[in-house]
């Protein structure tokens, strides 16, 4: 690779600096979604006549769910739950759609120094289906393992912090594993199922970096809701609006530098 992460670092910084409207799809994406959250539950308040809850003593009691047992849910449960799956169907939309216009916008602004809002809607239109079956697709990977894989190898484990923090473990890890695929499928230009090829090929082929990169954007987050924890009521919204305008748009640039710089053809000179 031509660059280490230090100089990724600065030029990400560097680019940012010039190009401020890089927030704009995160500032939309957050926006669209609350504004997606309150017509859904508002909407599930309206039909069922009772405040949005999920009751979940009355699974309990009931003993766990079977087909035989769906009838018999109440309908605000019901109202309740179909309402949760619509708020993830459009969130995941929502995601893909802005999440593929940012990295276009990274990417321009990387090559052509400035980034505008075409190039969001551009990169979001051509590359929302497979940035969102991407996204499916990795999230049922996740899932699979916190769900069956991990608790079937730590049955003996009586222990249900070394549980937690072993799922956690597996959750960062495989995260990190197909951190480039939205910028394999984005950048690269990739489906959905090559994007995931191709940015688990180009992590094996480059650990360290990734892992590092990983960790600084980790450590940055952790800091920034650490800070901001202390600061009363507005803490919480200080820290949504500085990631939304700083963190994230610095990630997309860092992750798009250093996925252009992996696949950048070599010279012949090694340089």
């Amino acid at each position: 690779m031509a660059e280490n992460i230090g100089s990724i670092i600065v030029k990400g910084l560097d680019t940012w600096k010039s190009n401020l409207n890089i927030c704009l799809p995160f500032v939309f994406s957050s926006v669209l979604t609350f504004v997606v959250a309150v017509i859904v539950i508002g909407s599930a308040t309206f039909l069922s006549g009772t405040p949005f809850r999920i009751d979940l003593s009355y699974l309990t009691k009931l003993g766990g769910v079977s087909p035989d047992f769906i009838p018999q849910l109440p309908l605000q449960l019901l109202q309740s739950i179909g309402a949760i799956i619509l708020f993830v169907i459009l969130g995941l939309i929502i995601n893909a759609f802005f999440a593929a216009g940012a990295i276009g916008m990274a990417k321009e602004a990387m090559e052509r120094e400035k980034a505008s809002l075409s190039d969001m809607t551009a990169y979001g239109r051509r590359k929302f289906a497979s940035m969102l079956i991407a996204n499916i697709l990795v999230g049922l990977i996740v899932l699979a393992g916190v769900a069956f894989l991990i608790p079937g190898f730590l049955a003996i484990i009586p222990y249900m912090t070394v549980l937690k923090w072993f799922m956690l473990a597996y959750m960062v890890i495989v995260s990190i594993m197909f951190a480039l695929t939205p910028f394999a499928v984005v950048i690269g230009d990739f489906g959905a199922i090559g994007g995931m090829k191709k940015g688990v090929k180009l992590f094996w082929t480059h650990k360290l970096d990734v892992f590092l990169l990983g960790l600084i954007v980790l450590v940055i987050g952790l800091v920034v809701s650490y800070l901001t924890s202390f600061i009363p009521y507005i803490g919480q919204l200080i820290n949504i609006v500085v990631s939304v305008t700083f963190i994230l748009p610095l990630t997309v640039l860092w992750w798009t530098k250093l996925y252009m710089c992996m696949t950048a053809p070599r010279r012949l000179d090694g340089f």
